[in-house]
């Protein structure tokens, strides 16, 4: 996942280390750079917490609130890739 993440950042622009309005404001860089860890950590939450893996008899599953975080991190997440992939595509 992470490999994936870095590719289509750098591919639009909102890798840190190269997007002009994150080099220029600090506000800018801690959100894509808050993007980044968000991806993290739902990638490591569906690895760790998910039930697609074997679990040990001491697994405790998360709240379910846990799930409408992510899910809607998801969403907030995809609507500004989709955003930024379209704006783009039709400069």
């Amino acid at each position: 996942m992470s490999t994936l993440q870095k590719k289509v950042f750098k591919l639009l622009n909102l890798d840190t280390s190269h997007n002009i309005s994150a080099k220029n404001n600090d506000d800018v860089k801690r959100v894509l750079s808050g993007l980044n860890q968000i991806i993290g950590g739902i990638n490591n939450l569906r690895n760790d917490k998910g039930d697609g893996h074997g679990k040990r008899v001491a697994f405790k599953e998360l709240p379910s609130r846990y799930d409408t975080l992510v899910v809607n991190s998801s969403i907030t997440l995809i609507n500004f890739i989709w955003n930024t992939y379209s704006e783009r595509k039709y400069r």
